[in-house]
Formats: structure tokens, C-alpha cells, sequence
């Protein structure tokens, strides 16, 4: 329409060689100049976004190649990153192994021979111990046995009892030994067997816990005997 109204008032410039001078007219060529180059910036807008638009459209149709790439080299990632996780694992464990190694150089050592077991215990002296508690137990037994005998004063004999009178003795009775004494006297020698049989068991626990183990005493044993 600007083109049809300055082509209907004319262009006298162009017929007479002179600037125009109509307000109208340069208002509108004005106008119709910066519509030709609005529509000029239109149309490259137009261009660069058709190229666009033809750029979206061929990466739309990349897109399951492109997914399939991706979730190829997301797989190929993940089979990366267990390796590079297991190699940590194995670097982290060959360290520890190295630093226990390197603690233990020193005591590390070689067993050539087997150990044997000790024929003696180092202390405390239990034989010593066992001795002297044998002597003194003696020892007092017999100073209390001869603490009663002295302090004893009865007669058990004719001859204490002379001694004792200065008178003869005119006549004994002799021991009359019933059944009841029979039976007495066994009972006495089976409470004496008794006490014999405990007390060589407790001499021998004695000597298993407190000298020496009774299996290292028999090795010891049968290493003398060439057993």
C-alpha cells in the first residue's frame, strides 16, 4: 500500500533530477524503507530458523541411534568403573598385605625342630617346697609325739607298774581278745589300707600338679630306659 501511494503522488525526484520535498512523501518512503528491511530481517529470521527447524528434525531422527550409542557407552562406563572399583579393591588389599608383611618381617622364623615339653617347671621349687614341708611335718610329729609320751602316765605294763610301786606284782591277767576286738582290729587294718591307698593318690596328684606333669615324667622315663 506505501508502495501504491508513492508510486499515485509521483516521484518528481526521479523525473527532475531534485530531492523531493513533499512531507508526505518521505514519511512514506521513509516508512517503506524500514518495512523492507524489517521484511529483510524477517525473511533471514525465516531462513536461519527453516535450518533449525532441518537441524531438530535429522537429530530427531538420529535420536534412537544416538540412545543406542548412549546406552552402549553407558554400558561400556559401568563395565569400566567395576574394573577400575575391583583394582582399588586389589591395590587397597595388596597395601595391607604389604604392611603386614613389612611388620612382620621380623617375626616371621622357621620351625626346624618341634618343641618338647619341659622335664622340670622353672619355679617356684616345688621339690624343695614338698621337702622341707615333709621334714617339718616330721620334725613336729615326732616333738609331738614325745611331748604326749612324756606327759603319758599310765601303765601298761607289769613291769611299769613295779617301777612305778617298787612292789612285785603277784599276779596279771592276761589280754582276753573277744570278737568284738577281732572285729575291731580288721576294721582298723582296712581304715590303715584305706589310708595308705589316699594318701599314695594324693602323693602322686602332689607330684602330677605341683613337680612334675606325669606324662613328661614318663617321657623323661622311657627316654632313660630306651623305652
Amino acid at each position: 500500500q506505501m508502495e501504491e501511494a508513492v508510486a499515485a503522488d509521483g516521484s518528481p525526484g526521479k523525473s527532475s533530477g531534485r530531492l523531493p520535498d513533499n512531507p508526505a512523501y518521505i514519511t512514506i518512503a521513509a516508512q517503506l524503507a524500514s518495512a523492507r528491511v524489517e521484511v529483510q530481517s524477517i525473511q533471514r529470521q525465516l531462513e536461519k530458523l527453516n535450518a533449525e527447524a532441518g537441524q531438530y528434525r535429522r537429530r530427531i531422527a538420529a535420536t534412537p541411534r544416538v540412545e543406542e550409542e548412549y546406552n552402549v557407552l553407558l554400558g561400556d562406563r559401568n563395565s569400566a568403573q567395576a574394573k577400575v572399583n575391583d583394582l582399588t579393591r586389589k591395590l587397597m588389599e595388596a597395601r595391607m598385605a604389604h604392611g603386614m608383611e613389612k611388620e612382620q618381617k621380623g617375626e616371621r622364623f622357621t620351625l626346624i625342630d618341634p618343641p618338647r615339653l619341659p622335664e622340670k617347671p622353672f619355679k617356684p621349687n616345688r621339690l624343695a617346697i614338698l621337702l622341707i614341708g615333709a621334714v617339718l611335718g616330721i620334725g613336729a610329729g615326732a616333738a609331738f609325739t614325745a611331748l604326749r609320751e612324756y606327759s603319758d602316765d599310765a601303765v601298761r605294763s607289769a613291769d611299769q607298774l613295779e617301777a612305778a610301786t617298787r612292789l612285785p606284782v603277784l599276779a596279771g591277767i592276761p589280754v582276753i581278745v573277744t570278737e568284738d576286738d577281732r572285729s575291731r582290729i580288721r576294721r582298723r587294718r582296712a581304715a590303715w589300707a584305706a589310708g595308705s591307698l589316699a594318701v599314695m593318690g594324693i602323693a602322686v596328684a602332689g607330684f602330677h600338679f605341683w613337680v612334675m606333669d606325669l606324662d613328661v615324667f614318663w617321657a623323661v622315663l622311657s627316654r632313660k630306659l630306651g623305652l
